[in-house]
């Protein structure tokens, strides 16, 4: 077996000999390696023809057929990619190694590995070195069912076996002499044309995740490269779970690397206002209780009355979303006495902020909750849930012992979800359940200075700017979490009147949730299978003291039946 190697190279002088010195330390099997050198204003060319003197491979330097600086770009390369594929021809080697002379980082044994794999065109992982944030090259060029490769999490991120692609850069790929051959390269972006060219002759491109090569940062350099303004740029993202972003999220993320990147020079480079800054922002209140309501007239006040006491500021964004709530109030607030209640609420302390208006869904309002919460830690609350106030002060005095941002979620030892009544519940049984449609509604207590913080998915765990969730599964969060013993909530949203449930049922069809249409004590969060972790039973504990003068307290309104293995209610 032997290989062709083919580089370009133009005005490289600043990596070119890292690049040289990585080639240098692959293992053969290299037969040749060719390098084609373009119009230079620097010593690029001196390094060649050193590197062709002292190189154990033999060497070959081609001047570039000429190209107006037009097409001196990787979308107008096909000529170049062209002599390569004539050299190829004209030679015997048995495989094709394009590689960029901006690698820096290059694997000895990559050949070998590559090779292994017996594929028709196989590329690595390419990534750009000393990011704080690991951060994926060529994210443009390597797509997959017509999406370009996230840059944080691409598709093969904590892979091991091979996966097809739509395309791959010339980066780093080993093509088979046969593949390489069949390929036509055509502008505009020559990559792309060879890559579909491959795959309609039934060849296969192929990315290997088990191995890794590293591209200089061009933009510590402040060299940027910008698509052209054609229809293939505009593709979105595709994450490693198949998800797809936007290039207005792929840029949210890269924005806060860089902001990580700066808060650290900042602290190296300036310890003392650093130190300044520390002081000043610590002074901000400790907790804001968080609230998105519509018609929550029959939980809210006690609710608030619950919470009152242990927070600084209580934020509440109010108003009717599209969907069913619309048709309820086109003027968009409650119906109910929500806002009176609001507004008349006891408030010596001048806690209370009121924002109401039309929300496009439930999500927007969580962001907006998430946007003028001014503490350091933040309550989302609902105002269907009621406080134990034992718990709240130790959670007051918990956030006052941990100010430091190391621990970042904390979530209550119990969350009672009352079913239909007061008198029956649900509740995990592991504090930290997955399961956070039973177990735990939503995030609850959250700290607010996590880097890109947002709540955009409804009712669920939080996620940062790198669209990671903040929860034990992730290697940035674990053992950030706590768990707050003796700190106790109690869910009513599942035992409102029965107007109210249809109406929560039609909120739950309209955003595609389960439940039987028409039946309004079906919930439709809930599946009818119980998650192995969870417990439905009868509630023989103490509710708060402040809830017995509700007007459903201790009525009696659902039967619960076991039908192995679901669980089903019935009105009495």
């Amino acid at each position: 077996m032997s290989i062709m190697v083919g580089i370009k190279v133009k005005d490289s002088e600043i990596w070119l000999p890292r690049f040289l010195n990585q080639l240098e330390h692959l293992e053969d099997p290299i037969s040749r390696v060719v390098f084609m050198y373009a119009d230079s204003h620097d010593n690029s060319l001196v390094m060649l023809n050193h590197y062709r003197r002292t190189s154990k491979h033999p060497v070959e330097i081609y001047h570039e057929p000429y190209l107006p600086v037009g097409e001196r770009h990787n979308y107008a390369l096909a000529r170049i990619k062209q002599d390569f594929q004539r050299l190829l021809r004209e030679g015997t080697e048995d495989y094709y190694l394009s590689l960029d002379c901006d690698l820096v980082k290059i694997p000895a044994d990559l050949i070998g590995k590559l090779m292994g794999d017996g594929l028709d065109m196989v590329a690595p992982m390419v990534w750009i070195e000393n990011r704080p944030q690991p951060t994926f090259f060529d994210t443009y060029m390597f797509r997959k069912n017509g999406c370009k490769f996230h840059p944080f999490s691409p598709p093969g991120l904590g892979e091991h076996e091979p996966f097809t692609a739509d395309s791959v850069g010339n980066t780093c790929a080993l093509r088979t002499r046969e593949a390489e051959l069949a390929g036509t390269y055509r502008n505009p972006y020559p990559n792309f044309q060879f890559c579909k060219s491959l795959i309609d002759k039934g060849f296969q491109v192929w990315v290997d995740p088990n191995v890794n090569v590293e591209h200089i940062d061009l933009e510590y350099y402040g060299i940027l490269h910008y698509p052209l303004p054609i229809p293939a740029s505009n593709a979105p993202f595709i994450t490693n779970k198949g998800e797809k972003q936007t290039a207005q999220q792929a840029i949210a993320v890269q924005f806060h690397v860089d902001r990580m990147g700066y808060d650290k020079w900042f602290r190296e480079k300036y310890p003392e206002d650093a130190c300044d800054v520390d002081v000043w922002w610590s002074k901000r209140p400790l907790i804001t209780a968080s609230y998105k309501v519509f018609n929550e007239e029959s939980f809210l006040p006690y609710s608030l009355k619950s919470i009152y006491p242990y927070v600084d500021r209580i934020d509440i964004v109010e108003g009717c979303i599209h969907e069913a709530e619309y048709k309820a109030n086109p003027d968009g607030s409650s119906t109910d006495g929500t806002v009176k209640i609001i507004k008349e609420f006891p408030d010596p302390e001048c806690k209370i902020h009121l924002e109401q208006g039309k929300w496009v869904n439930r999500e927007q309002m969580q962001e907006r909750l998430r946007e003028i919460c001014s503490t350091k830690w933040m309550l989302f609350i609902d105002g269907d849930e009621v406080a134990d106030p034992k718990g709240m002060r130790i959670m007051r005095e918990w956030c006052m012992v941990h100010q430091d941002g190391k621990i970042v979620y904390a979530r209550p030892e119990r969350f009672f979800n009352f079913w239909h009544d007061f008198k029956h519940i649900a509740y995990s049984m592991n504090p930290l359940s997955p399961w956070a449609q039973f177990g735990l509604p939503h995030a609850f207590l959250v700290w607010r200075d996590i880097p890109g913080l947002n709540f955009s998915q409804y009712h669920t765990i939080p996620i940062d700017g790198f669209n990671v969730p903040v929860s034990l599964d992730f290697p940035s969060y674990r053992g950030r979490q706590a768990v707050l013993d003796g700190v106790f909530m109690y869910h009513f949203g599942n035992a409102k009147p029965k107007d109210d449930m249809q109406f929560k049922m039609a909120l739950g069809h309209a955003r595609g949730l389960g439940g039987k249409e028409g039946e309004a004590c079906e919930d439709p969060w809930f599946t009818g299978v119980m998650p192995s972790d969870m417990i439905l039973e009868r509630f023989m504990g103490k509710l708060p003291r402040l809830l017995r003068g509700h007007c459903d307290f201790g009525k009696r309104k659902i039967k619960i039946t076991d039908s192995k293995p679901t669980f089903k209610f019935k009105v009495l």
